[in-house]
């Protein structure tokens, strides 16, 4: 999980990305214009900076940004596409720059990519259950539960979403990637393996549910 400041003056816009963001596990700083923006920063490991703000614009924001915390991830999203906005942006110490509208999947994406850059370790702490995306380590209970690389991809995926229902289709797509031309049955391989290794068969206690006709969800009350 990451503190996020969020940075836009729309509302609509603003609530959509920080709800989307807040499901997926992180927490969320919301702002409305620049002066708020400058007081908050100090507070969040990453900023998402709109440019276009009352009060003092999204330039100057990323500027004081760059100037007191260097190291602090910057993504700028914006209505501003042409080529000198970006140049303009990137020339400021942006680290990633979105034309609006985008994608909030890809979003995301490339949220956690500038973390992973910084150093972040994202940390999702699901009752007993601790993964470390850095690392791709979980922790049950204390006790590393041996997952592969591809299984805690898999799990992480999930248990960032607790209660939504992901189909197979889905978590390929998001773990190995939409050129992948593998059948739906891998997923249900995996996902055996890491109920194994977490012991639920012995325990009985379940993280992850089948929803028929659906897919998989990581239980909320894990």
């Amino acid at each position: 999980m990451a503190r996020i400041l969020l940075v836009e003056d729309d509302d609509s816009t603003r609530m959509a990305i920080s709800r989307f963001l807040s499901l997926r596990g992180h927490q969320v700083l919301e702002v409305e214009d620049g002066d708020n923006a400058l007081h908050q920063v100090s507070e969040a490991d990453l900023v998402v900076l709109d440019i276009m703000l009352p009060r003092i614009d999204g330039w100057q924001v990323a500027d004081y940004v760059r100037s007191h915390y260097p190291d602090k991830p910057l993504l700028m999203l914006t209505a501003l596409g042409a080529v000198e906005h970006r140049l303009k942006g990137f020339d400021l110490g942006a680290d990633d720059y979105m034309v609006k509208p985008v994608d909030l999947h890809e979003l995301e994406a490339r949220l956690r990519v500038a973390l992973r850059r910084s150093g972040h370790d994202e940390v999702l702490v699901r009752g007993d259950l601790v993964l470390n995306t850095s690392s791709k380590v979980a922790l049950l209970e204390g006790n590393d539960v041996g997952l592969s690389a591809l299984e805690f991809d898999v799990l992480a995926t999930l248990a960032r979403r607790p209660g939504q229902i992901l189909s197979r289709e889905r978590l390929i797509d998001e773990v190995w990637g939409p050129d992948y031309d593998g059948i739906d049955r891998t997923v249900d391989v995996r996902i055996a393996n890491i109920r194994r290794k977490l012991g639920e068969a012995k325990s009985g206690k379940r993280y992850i549910e089948t929803v028929r006709n659906g897919g998989y969800r990581f239980r909320i009350d894990a």
